[in-house]
């Protein structure tokens, strides 16, 4: 974005209102400014321009912009236009200063919990592999000058990347912008390509074995782990946590030919397409619903040896309720559009896309409607409980959705949200 654009937006929004006293701040005991809801709007529609640039969307997250533009709004509030004008110009050359220093470009690396992988892995522009010396070279490169050499004390890998990362299955995505940005667009491509792979898991094999994976904090194990940013030059950028034993999720020979059946490989086209059809677009939000609740720890079998432990066995019902409304919610999101009625809409639609025969199909609606009686006794009732066979039953039949939905883009019968609903529409009365 251009100088004199961005002085334009900076410039309506510093400009007080003729008709509502929105610029008037009305202080607490404490001396706290409170805003009119106009200058809320305001600010916030010029930090939605502003992100459309793409340098500004790199180097600031949309909290960090809304702030600055806040602070400049007090600094020209009661103010003649002269000295308004220097403070915008000041502004903005700071602002440019800040992103020309924060910007470039970075490998975000994360280690996965739990999760096992024979080779290299990709998910997208995603890449998981195993950490070891190879990689830890590229960290921390030779040195090549004498201030290099000076400094070479500092070059070696602290213990705790040796330690956190060595031998452990990582997840990278190269991404450009400002270590703030980064690390939360990381973050959230690293997230979505777990969630992916979860949607291939073994639906009772998995939660039998305790085979939970993911980024740490969103397990129960104890330690510290991190989020480290790399450039060519090195290991810019380590950002450490603190979190709260689990068998690996294991991406094996049989688990490869598997995902590669049911659809991995339409998955990672989808992500390599720079504009995605709307289908497309409902189908990812589907898949990471899905795989949000298979990451929900449900560890049934303990309630056996616990059954006196009442506490627990609620706790665990309301782990399994919540993985329950989230697969729901991965239906919902692909199936259902406007004002429809849930219950029978999205009964019927998952009869006709998963059975060919009256009598198959008139048991899958029947068990759908029920499904989501119980998810409105859930949600509206305060209902805890949830039977082993029917969480089960819900998490294949989701599985097994999406998975018929991919074989379908494969084949070309689907490419939109309309090819879909008339795909409904042509079973229906067939």
């Amino acid at each position: 974005m251009d100088k004199e654009s961005l002085h334009k937006i900076l410039l309506q929004v510093s400009e007080p209102h003729e008709v509502s006293n929105v610029w008037k701040r009305s202080y607490t005991e404490a001396g706290v400014f409170s805003y009119g809801e106009e200058d809320v709007m305001r600010v916030s529609k010029a930090v939605k321009i502003l992100l459309g640039d793409n340098n500004i969307r790199y180097s600031f997250s949309s909290k960090d912009l809304e702030e600055k533009i806040f602070r400049l709004t007090e600094k020209t509030l009661n103010v003649g236009n002269v000295e308004k004008e220097e403070i915008i110009q000041s502004w903005i050359d700071e602002f440019e200063a800040e992103i020309n220093k924060k910007v470039d470009n970075f490998e975000v690396v994360i280690p996965i919990e739990n999760f096992k992988i024979t080779s290299n892995l990709d998910v997208g522009d995603v890449e998981f592999f195993v950490f070891d010396k190879t990689y830890c070279s590229k960290w921390f490169p030779d040195s090549t000058t004498e201030d290099d050499k000076k400094l070479e004390k500092n070059k070696k890998p602290p213990d705790i990347i040796e330690n956190q990362l060595m031998n452990r299955t990582c997840g990278s995505v190269r991404i450009k912008g400002s270590p703030e940005y980064v690390i939360e667009a990381g973050r959230n491509k690293i997230s979505l390509a777990l969630n992916i792979l979860r949607l291939f898991t073994y639906v009772r094999g998995d939660d039998f074995y305790r085979r939970y994976f993911g980024l740490k904090e969103t397990l129960t194990c104890n330690g510290v782990d991190g989020v480290y940013l790399v450039t060519d030059k090195g290991l810019k950028v380590e950002s450490h946590y603190r979190t709260g034993f689990l068998f690996p999720f294991e991406v094996d020979d049989n688990r490869k030919m598997y995902m590669e059946h049911t659809g991995f490989g339409v998955i990672c086209n989808i992500l390599k397409k720079p504009k995605l059809t709307d289908l497309e677009e409902r189908l990812l939000t589907s898949i990471f619903w899905f795989g949000q609740a298979m990451s929900v720890q449900c560890i049934k079998e303990r309630k056996n040896d616990l059954k006196s432990d009442k506490f627990y066995e609620l706790a665990s019902y309301s782990f399994e309720a919540d993985r329950f409304i989230k697969i729901i919610t991965s239906l919902e999101s692909l199936f259902l559009r406007g004002e429809e009625p849930k219950r029978n809409t999205l009964s019927e639609r998952m009869a006709l896309l998963l059975a060919d025969d009256l009598r198959s199909r008139l048991l899958i609606y029947e068990m759908m409607k029920e499904i989501y009686e119980h998810r409105s006794r859930i949600v509206h009732g305060g209902d805890t409980f949830m039977s082993t066979m029917e969480l089960d039953s819900l998490a294949g039949l989701a599985q097994a959705a999406i998975f018929r939905v991919l074989e379908k883009i494969k084949t070309k019968e689907l490419k939109t949200l309309t090819d879909l609903y008339t795909f409904f529409e042509v079973q229906k009365f067939k």
